[in-house]
C-alpha cells in the first residue's frame, strides 16, 4: 500500500512539475512575443511620423522622432532578451522532466528539449534561431535611428 501511495505522489509531483515548467517557459516566451509586437506597432507610428515630419520640413519634430524610435528600439531589445532570459531558466528542468516521464513510458522521443538543446550546437541552427537575428537586427536598426536623426536635424 505504502508503495502505491508512493508512485502515485510521485507521479503527481511529476505532473505537477511538468506543468509548472510549462506554465514558466510559455508565460516569458509570450511575453517576449507581446515585447516584439509593441515594437513593431510603435516602429510603424514613429516610423510614420518621421516621414511626415521630414516631409512637411519639420526636421526638429523628425529628429526627435528619430530618437523615439531608437528608444524604443533599445528598450524593446533590453526587455526581450530579459524575458528570453526568464524562459531559459526553463529548459533544463523540462529536459529533466521530460527525462523521467520518457523513462517511465520508455518513450525516447518525448525527450523533445535534450534534442533541442542537441540541434543548438549544430552550426547552421544559429542563423535559425530568433535570438540571433535580434541581436543583429535591434542594434542595427538603434543605430540607423541615430543616423536618422542627425540627418534630420542637420536638414
Amino acid at each position: 500500500m505504502s508503495d502505491k501511495v508512493t508512485k502515485e505522489a510521485d507521479i503527481e509531483l511529476l505532473m505537477s512539475a511538468l506543468e509548472h515548467v510549462t506554465r514558466w517557459n510559455e508565460l516569458y516566451r509570450a511575453s517576449s512575443m507581446q515585447v516584439i509586437n509593441f515594437y513593431l506597432l510603435a516602429a510603424a507610428i514613429i516610423g510614420t511620423a518621421y516621414v511626415s515630419a521630414i516631409n512637411a520640413h519639420q526636421y526638429f519634430i523628425a529628429g526627435g522622432a528619430g530618437l523615439a524610435l531608437g528608444a524604443a528600439t533599445a528598450g524593446s531589445f533590453i526587455i526581450f532578451h530579459r524575458q528570453g532570459g526568464l524562459a531559459h531558466l526553463a529548459d533544463e528542468p523540462l529536459a529533466e522532466v521530460q527525462a523521467r516521464i520518457a523513462d517511465r513510458l520508455g518513450i525516447d522521443s518525448l525527450r523533445m528539449a535534450e534534442r533541442i538543446s542537441l540541434r543548438s550546437h549544430a552550426r547552421l541552427y544559429r542563423w535559425y534561431r530568433s535570438t540571433f537575428v535580434v541581436n543583429i537586427a535591434f542594434p542595427l536598426t538603434v543605430v540607423a535611428s541615430l543616423i536618422a536623426a542627425v540627418y534630420a536635424w542637420l536638414q
